[in-house]
Formats: C-alpha cells, sequence, structure tokens
C-alpha cells in the first residue's frame, strides 16, 4: 500500500507544535513516521560526509599539489570554507524544514517569475551531486575490497569487471537497506558514529605505535611544499590540491533531508548539521598530522604496490608490516564509506520525492509506501542510475573517473544559489530558532558564497600538467550535461506541470490535521514573499 502527499494516516500524527510549524511553514502534510532525533542525524551528518576516512581515499591528488603544506593548511583552509557553507544553509534549514533541502529553499526565496527556473535547476543539481556521490563512495568501498584481495592473495589477478561486480552487489545491498531497513535507520547511524570513533583512534594508535621512531621531521609536516603536479604555478597548484579534501565534505546539508522525519526539526537540523561539520573537521585534522609523519616521502608513497590506489592501506601496512592487520584496519573504513553511500542515497530519495510531490517528476515517485514508510521508486530508480553509471568502468576507466569528478562542481553551485538568494533578501525572511546575528549572517553568507565561487572555478582545472585524455578533468562536461538533462526533462515533462512547491495546507501550524488548501507557494502566507 502506498500513500501519496495530501494523505495522512494516523500514525504519521504531528506530535510536537514546533513541528507541526515547520510544516506549516513549508505547506506540506505529515508524510513520514518522525523516527530520528538529533543523534541519529547527527550520524547521518557526519556518515555522509565521513572527512577522515574520504581524506584518506583521496590523499594522493593533495599531496602531488604542494604535498604536506597543501594537506594541512588546505584543510585549515577547506574547513574554515566549508563551516561558512553549512552555516548559511543551517539558517535555512531552519526556517523552512523540508526533505527537500535546497531545492525548496530557493524556492522559497525566489519570486513568482524565476521560482520555477530556479528550483528546478537546483534540484537537479543536487540530485545529480548526490547520486554521483552513491557511484563515488560505493566504487570506493568496492576498490578496496579489490587491494584486500589483492595483498591477501598474491595468485589473485585483479580485473576492472571485478570491481564492477563487487559495486553491482554494493549497490543492490544498498537499495534493499534503504526501503526495507529504514526503521532501523535510527540505531544504524548512531552505531556509525562510533564505529567511525573506534577505529579513528584505534588507526590513530596503531599507525603511532608501530611507526614510532621513524616519523618524518615536523619541519616536514608543516613547512614542505612538493609540486609534482606539473603547474608552473604553485598558487594554482595548491587550490586545485584541495580538491581531495573538499570530498571530505560531501553532502553537508544531508541532515536537512530528513527534516521531515525527526522531531523538533527547526531546531534540530541546524545543529546537526553544525556538529556534524565542526566534529569531522576537528577529528580529520589531527588525523592528517598523523598520515604526515608516518606515510615517508610522497615518491615513496607512490612508489608502493598499493599507494597509487590505496594510499591509507599502504600507510597502514608499511607502519605494521602486518597484511592482516592492515586488511582489518582498513575494512573498517570501508564500512565507512559503504555507510556514506548508504545515507547519501537517502538524502537523494528524498530530495527526488520532494520534487516528485510538486509535480516536477512522474506521479509515481511522490508514492510512500505505507509498510516499510518509505519513497521506494526514488530509491530503486537512484539505485538503477548509478548501477548503469558502475557499467562504464568495465570499458572506459578514465570516462567513469571523468563523471566522477562532476561531484564537487554540481554540489558547490547547488549550494550558491540558495545563499545568494538569501543575501538579497537577508533580514527580511521569517527565521527560525537557529539564526545568526545580522551582521554575522551577512558575512558568513558572503564568505561562504566566495568559497563556492573559488570552488567551482578550480574545481574544473586538471590535477595534472600537461593535460591528457586520461588526467583531463571532465567536471566541465559533467556540469553541461546535468543542465542539458534538466532543460530537456523541463520542456519534456515540467514545463505547464511544475510550478514551484503546491501547498496542501496553509501557512498556519494545523494541529489538528483539518485545513487543507491545493495553494501555491507564491500565495502570501507564511514563509512567502510579496514581489
Amino acid at each position: 500500500m502506498t500513500k501519496e502527499p495530501g494523505h495522512q494516516t494516523h500514525g504519521h500524527a504531528v506530535h510536537f507544535s514546533d513541528d507541526a510549524a515547520g510544516l506549516a511553514a513549508i505547506g506540506k502534510t505529515q508524510a513520514f513516521d518522525r523516527r530520528y532525533n538529533l543523534w541519529s542525524v547527527v550520524g547521518i551528518g557526519i556518515c555522509v560526509s565521513s572527512t577522515w576516512s574520504a581524506v584518506s581515499s583521496a590523499i594522493l591528488p593533495t599531496l602531488v599539489s604542494g604535498g604536506a603544506v597543501t594537506l594541512v593548511w588546505g584543510f585549515v583552509f577547506v574547513s574554515l570554507g566549508m563551516f561558512l557553507v553549512t552555516a548559511s544553509l543551517a539558517e535555512l534549514a531552519s526556517i523552512w524544514p523540508s526533505s527537500g533541502g535546497q531545492y525548496h529553499w530557493v524556492a522559497e526565496l525566489s519570486n513568482d517569475t524565476w521560482r520555477p527556473v530556479l528550483s528546478w535547476l537546483t534540484g537537479w543539481l543536487s540530485i545529480g551531486s548526490m547520486t554521483l556521490g552513491v557511484v563515488g563512495s560505493t566504487f570506493a568501498t568496492a576498490i578496496q575490497i579489490q587491494v584486500f584481495a589483492m595483498a591477501n592473495n598474491l595468485s589473485y589477478l585483479p580485473k576492472q569487471w571485478h570491481v564492477t561486480m563487487i559495486f553491482m552487489a554494493l549497490i543492490l545491498l544498498n537499495a534493499l537497506i534503504n526501503i526495507f531497513g529504514v526503521r532501523f535507520y535510527h540505531a544504524l547511524n548512531i552505531y556509525a558514529i562510533i564505529h567511525q570513533a573506534v577505529f579513528f583512534i584505534v588507526l590513530i594508535i596503531t599507525i603511532l605505535a608501530c611507526k614510532a621512531p621513524n616519523f618524518n621531521s615536523a619541519s616536514y609536516v608543516f613547512t614542505n611544499f612538493e609540486n609534482i603536479s606539473g603547474w608552473s604555478s604553485d598558487g594554482i597548484s595548491f587550490f586545485i590540491g584541495i580538491l581531495g579534501l573538499v570530498t571530505g565534505f560531501i553532502g553537508v546539508e544531508a541532515p536537512a533531508h530528513f527534516s521531515e522525519e525527526m522531531n523538533h526539526a527547526t531546531r534540530d537540523v541546524p545543529r546537526a548539521m553544525m556538529y556534524s561539520v565542526i566534529g569531522n573537521a576537528l577529528a580529520t585534522f589531527p588525523w592528517v598530522i598523523v598520515l604526515l609523519f608516518s606515510m615517508g616521502s610522497i615518491e615513496e608513497l607512490v612508489a608502493t604496490k598499493f599507494g597509487s590506489i590505496m594510499p591509507i592501506f599502504q600507510i597502514v601496512l608499511g607502519a605494521t608490516e602486518n597484511v592482516k592487520a592492515s586488511t582489518f584496519l582498513n575494512l573498517g573504513i570501508s564500512v565507512i564509506a559503504f555507510l556514506s553511500a548508504l545515507d547519501m542515497n537517502g538524502a537523494c530519495a528524498r530530495t527526488l520525492w520532494s520534487m516528485a510531490r510538486d509535480n516536477a517528476l512522474p506521479k509515481i515517485f511522490r508514492k510512500v509506501d505505507e509498510e516499510w514508510d518509505v519513497p521506494i521508486w526514488p530509491v530503486v530508480l537512484i539505485s538503477c542510475i548509478s548501477a548503469a553509471l558502475g557499467c562504464i568502468y568495465i570499458g572506459n576507466v578514465t570516462a567513469f573517473y571523468g563523471i566522477i569528478s562532476g561531484i564537487l562542481v554540481l554540489q558547490m553551485t547547488a549550494y550558491s544559489i540558495p545563499i545568494v538568494l538569501h543575501l538579497m533578501q537577508r533580514g527580511k525572511v521569517p527565521y527560525g530558532p537557529w539564526k545568526m546575528p545580522h551582521v554575522v549572517g551577512y558575512a558568513v553568507n558572503i564568505g561562504a558564497l566566495c568559497w563556492c565561487i573559488l570552488g567551482v572555478v578550480f574545481f574544473t582545472f586538471p590535477i595534472y600538467q600537461p593535460v591528457t585524455a586520461q588526467n583531463m578533468n571532465y567536471s566541465s562536461v559533467i556540469f553541461g550535461f546535468v543542465l542539458l538533462l534538466s532543460a530537456a526533462v523541463y520542456l519534456t515533462y515540467g514545463k505547464g506541470r511544475y510550478i514551484g512547491p503546491i501547498r496542501e495546507i496553509n501557512g498556519i501550524p494545523d494541529l489538528d490535521n483539518t485545513t487543507r488548501e491545493n495553494s501555491m507557494v507564491g500565495d502570501t502566507e507564511m514563509g512567502e514573499h510579496k514581489d
């Protein structure tokens, strides 16, 4: 049995007045059970980004583009930029607690003329970046599993299609958990926090204990700049090098996509976003210090058997000199990568569902299964698209990684649109419980926007010079493809159907679940603006 927006059962009643007010602000009825609390959603935020483990997997481009200096001080710079972005988005999540996240925020902040175009575009950019995030995290897990096989079985001959088959199995498992295991999501994400903390501590202690006293010098860790990327400009090389570090902050807005499934969303979703980004940054800084003290030289790392495939495996192996110990410890990182893809799929599915209930996508995608309390078809669609993209790896590795490179440009563009719209109307919107002081808010928003623009520019640059088909950065191509796909779907389906988020209730807290109106966001109601 499925239900559509506007149909509300007793099991989906709103139990807290602040959640009723939040639903009224976005003009929606309750569609899901509110099963999450602050800490389970913090788990989602920490898990999606998984900063320290993500940086471990993407450390090589950073090292060749500036070495230790880019890794240490570049991480500080990136953390500050993503803190500003997260704070800017958290403020909007407190005003409009919608599963659509930035898609819905843009609709609320736009006038009647631009609302359909800008919200449609933002939604597609968000879905595109999150889908590629699912693919990227799952492929990282698949490649890590193949590395474990290579290290523990010297007779094993790795093939590209092996990785793809592992990837397909992981995508299937991801989909099954997102459909049939959503009732365990709360416990799963609490476990994710504990899992990350345990393996983080164990890895640091193991690496330091086994590597002592053969560490790199403090001078090397904090001042050594090595540009072996081929770029003649060290400045350009530095900014390109931080690309691998920003992958550790993919999906900082993920908690917002579960706003309609947690209690006290207007208060706790922004807190979850901020706790996640701060916690990830504070944990990752000492982690990169430990890696730099322990890894030896960049040239030695790259020259090893696994250094260019999975650097963190090689670093742990070099410290422990034990294949099985390195495999076990790195298996913890692989589990983190899988859980990241799991939560990213859930967040993406809810964005897609949110757009579908506003007539931006076919009716089938706005149905929520009554028994499992999940939008099944959005999960299925994202999983199928991910599987299709994974098949490319068999035939053309370069093309596959070219597609993956588009994640950050899509994400930063999707973040910048609501930020710039909010800047234009700052102080004129009905702020929620989480609000920055007026002057501070302006400064944070401007800083976040500058960071997004900087990212979009440099994340399109190739890491290496001279440029070849193998090392080319195809993110601009992927960005253009998503824009064309978005326009094509709009012209063939959305035009005439989609004009912005649909109001299922008035902009007044509907505590008795009795008020129902089919009015549009453009009406003069709570959370809306006249032009």
